[in-house]
């Protein structure tokens, strides 16, 4: 079963997770990326999803009215890091490469809002967490995958 880590958070916080737009060079220029492509500092990569509505149409009643989707950016994990991760856990390995995510998980708590969808593939998201702590975020999400 795959899994989609989508993030909502203000733009004007990405420097306070070392994200920055990955943009591409071409005759001496920089373009950006359609869709935008944003890197951190530990090599993850995220695309941004542009169509904020789909937030709101699919998960109006998680969203409520706690946040203004209009002002925020939503970046999507690239790569199978959320399966590796899964794999591990179930077979309790300890493994460097599932520290970034967890490690990017706490991170968050950097921010002055942000909103965390952890959707399986073909499946619609059932639960909704309010999550003031790192340490319980990290466990409803490894519990969750």
């Amino acid at each position: 079963m795959d899994f989609t880590l989508d993030i909502l958070l203000l733009e004007n916080e990405l420097y306070k997770l070392n994200i920055k737009e990955f943009l591409f060079e071409c005759g001496g220029e920089k373009f950006s990326q359609d869709p935008p492509i944003f890197k951190d500092d530990t090599g993850l990569e995220f695309k941004e999803i542009q169509d904020l509505d789909y937030y709101t149409r699919c998960y109006k009643k998680y969203i409520e009215n706690d946040i203004n989707i209009n002002q925020y950016i939503s970046l999507t994990l690239c790569g199978d890091y959320i399966s590796y991760l899964k794999f591990l856990i179930n077979k309790k390995i300890s493994n460097a490469n599932a520290d970034i995510i967890l490690k990017f998980l706490e991170k968050l708590f950097e921010l002055n809002t942000f909103a965390v969808f952890l959707i399986r593939d073909e499946e619609e998201i059932d639960s909704r967490y309010r999550i003031k702590m790192k340490d319980e975020l990290l466990n409803v999400f490894c519990n969750c995958i």
